[in-house]
C-alpha cells in the first residue's frame, strides 16, 4: 500500500499538473501508459483528491459551529424583539397611569390605575420585561445546547473522529487533548467529567464557566459533557482559522511550517532576495512604515482636491 508521504517533498504544483491530467484523461487513456507514469499519476491524483475531500469535511466542520452559534444568536434577538414590540406606547402608559396615582394617591387601583391602564395591559408589559431582563448570554446558550445535543452532535463527533489534529505551539494542546478526550467517550453515557479528567484552560471562557463547571449534591465541582463538547467545538474552529492547530493529511488545514520550501532555512537569503525584502527584521519594519507614510501622505493631501469627496464638519474639530 503507497502512503501520501512519499509525495511528501514532490511540489505542489507538479502533483497538480498530474492530478489535472488524470482527472481529465478517460480510463482507457490512463491504461496506455507505461507503468512508470500510470501509477505515479493514479497515485497523485487520489491523494491530492483525499486532500481537497478532507479540507471540505474541515470547512464543513467550521461552518457547522459557526451556523450552531449564530442561529441561536438569531433566534434569541429575534424572541427578544418580538416580546418588545407586543406592548405599543408604553412610555404614555405610564404617564397616564402616574398621573392617575398622582391625582389620587389614596385611591384603590381597581379604581384609579384599571380604568386608566388594562390589568391585562399590565400583564403583558410585566411579561415583557421579565423576558427582556433575562441574561440573553444565557439564553443563547441554552439554544445553542438544544440544537447541538439534538442534532449537531450526531454530525459533528464522526466527523472529528476522521481528522488527526496536531499543533506545534503547548499552547493549544489543551484544546487537542479536549478532543481526544471527546474521541475517547463518543459512546459513553456518562452526562459529567470530573476536573481532573479534561483541560479546562484555554477551552472554557469566564462567561461560560459557570454553566460548565456545576456543583454536585456534596458541593464538589464537575464538568457537564455536553456543554464543555460546546466549548471544545468552539476553541476548535478559532485554533483552525488561526492554524494554531493544523490537520494531518491535508492541503488547505495543513502544518504552516509547510507553507515554507523545505530548504528555506539552508537558503534564506535568496529566497528573501526573490521577494525584494530584507533580512533585517528592523529594516522592514522601517521599510513598511515608510511605505504607509507616502501612500497615506497621498491620500490626506488629495482629499481636498477630490471631486468625489464632499467633506464636512461635525461639532468643533471633528470632519466626517
Amino acid at each position: 500500500m503507497l502512503h501520501s508521504d512519499l509525495i511528501h517533498a514532490v511540489s505542489p504544483k507538479f502533483i497538480e499538473i498530474f492530478r489535472q491530467r488524470c482527472a481529465t484523461e478517460s480510463v482507457r487513456e490512463i491504461r496506455r501508459h507505461p507503468d512508470s507514469i500510470r501509477y505515479p499519476m493514479v497515485f497523485m491524483y487520489c491523494c491530492r483528491r483525499r486532500q481537497q475531500l478532507t479540507d471540505a469535511l474541515i470547512e464543513m466542520l467550521m461552518q457547522l459551529i459557526h451556523n450552531l452559534v449564530t442561529r441561536a444568536e438569531k433566534k434569541v434577538d429575534k424572541k427578544q424583539f418580538s416580546v418588545f414590540k407586543k406592548v405599543r406606547g408604553k412610555a404614555n402608559l405610564l404617564f397616564q397611569m402616574a398621573e392617575a396615582t398622582v391625582d389620587q394617591p389614596d385611591g384603590i387601583i381597581k379604581e384609579v390605575v384599571y380604568p386608566v391602564v388594562t390589568q391585562k395591559t399590565l400583564q403583558r408589559i410585566v411579561h415583557e420585561f421579565k423576558t427582556l431582563g433575562n441574561d440573553i448570554e444565557l439564553e443563547v446558550h441554552e439554544s445553542i445546547r438544544s440544537s447541538y445535543a439534538r442534532h449537531y452532535r450526531r454530525i459533528l463527533l464522526p466527523v472529528l473522529e476522521e481528522l488527526e489534529f496536531e499543533s506545534s505551539n503547548h499552547l493549544h494542546r489543551p484544546v487537542i487533548d479536549a478532543i481526544n478526550v471527546i474521541k475517547t467517550h463518543k459512546n459513553s453515557n456518562q452526562r459529567y467529567y470530573a476536573t481532573d479528567e479534561v483541560p479546562i484552560d484555554y477551552i472554557i471562557n469566564k462567561k461560560w464557566r459557570n454553566i460548565v463547571i456545576v456543583l454536585n449534591a456534596k458541593g464538589e465541582e464537575k464538568i457537564n459533557r455536553i456543554n464543555y463538547e460546546i466549548c471544545v467545538l468552539r476553541a476548535l474552529r478559532n485554533s483552525l482559522r488561526n492554524k494554531e492547530i493544523w490537520v494531518k493529511g491535508v492541503d488547505r488545514y495543513r502544518n504552516p511550517e509547510e507553507d515554507l520550501p523545505a530548504d528555506f532555512c539552508d537558503n534564506r537569503v535568496h529566497y528573501y532576495s526573490l521577494l525584494g525584502v530584507p533580512l533585517d527584521g528592523e529594516e522592514f519594519i522601517c521599510q513598511f512604515k515608510n511605505t504607509l507614510r507616502h501612500w497615506l501622505g497621498i491620500l490626506n493631501d488629495g482629499l481636498p482636491r477630490n471631486q468625489k469627496v464632499r467633506l464636512r464638519t461635525h461639532g468643533k474639530n471633528c470632519i466626517t
